[in-house]
C-alpha cells in the first residue's frame, strides 16, 4: 500500500504554529511560576484550584517519581522518539484533517515542553493544583494539559472524521 503523503505546503506541518504556542506559553508560565511563587507555596486562586510550585521527578501527573533515575532517562529516550514520530506524523497527513493534526500538535507541543524543562531541569515544574473539598488531583502544567486536551479530542472525535479512508488532497 503506497502512502498519498501531501505537498509540504499542505502538510500539518502549518499546524507546528500550534505546538509552538503550546510549548511557549507552558515555557513562559513556567518561567512565570519560578520567578514569583516558593517552591512548595500554594496560592488559591478560586474555590478548586490553587496555584503552586512543585519539581516533579516523574512523568505527567508525578507518575513514577519514585523511580530509578535510569527508568527516567529511559522514558525521556522514549519520549523524544515518540516526539520524532508525531513531528512526521504531522508531515504524513493533509492539513484538512482538522482533529487529526490538532490531536498530533497539541501531543508534540505537551511532549516537548516538558522535555524541555526534563533536560534543563532535571524536573518538569508543575503548578496547577485542582481540587475537590480535600481531595487534590495531581498538580500538572500547560504541557500535560495540551497532552490531556489532545487525548481529549482524540477520544471524543468519530474515527471516522480523525482517519479518513482516503487522503485526497
Amino acid at each position: 500500500m503506497m502512502l498519498n503523503i501531501p505537498p509540504v505546503q499542505q502538510s500539518g506541518w502549518m499546524w507546528l504554529l500550534l505546538t509552538a504556542c503550546v510549548v511557549g506559553c507552558d515555557q513562559y508560565s513556567k518561567a512565570w511560576v519560578v520567578k514569583h511563587i516558593a517552591q512548595g507555596t500554594v496560592i488559591p486562586v478560586l474555590n478548586g484550584l490553587n496555584w503552586v510550585h512543585v519539581h516533579n521527578t516523574g512523568i505527567a501527573f508525578s507518575f513514577f517519581s519514585e523511580a530509578p533515575h535510569a527508568f527516567l532517562i529511559l522514558l525521556m529516550g522514549l519520549s523524544c522518539i515518540v516526539s520524532v514520530g508525531l513531528f512526521l506524523a504531522l508531515r504524513c497527513v493533509s492539513y484538512r484533517y482538522i482533529q487529526l493534526c490538532c490531536v498530533l500538535a497539541l501531543l508534540l507541543g505537551g511532549a516537548l515542553g516538558n522535555i524541555m524543562d526534563r533536560w534543563t531541569l532535571g524536573y518538569v515544574i508543575d503548578f496547577i493544583d485542582v481540587y475537590w473539598r480535600v481531595w487534590h488531583f495531581p498538580q500538572f502544567n500547560l504541557a500535560d494539559a495540551a497532552i490531556s486536551l489532545g487525548v481529549i479530542i482524540f477520544l471524543l472525535t468519530p474515527s471516522s472524521k480523525l482517519l479518513p479512508q482516503s487522503q485526497h488532497v
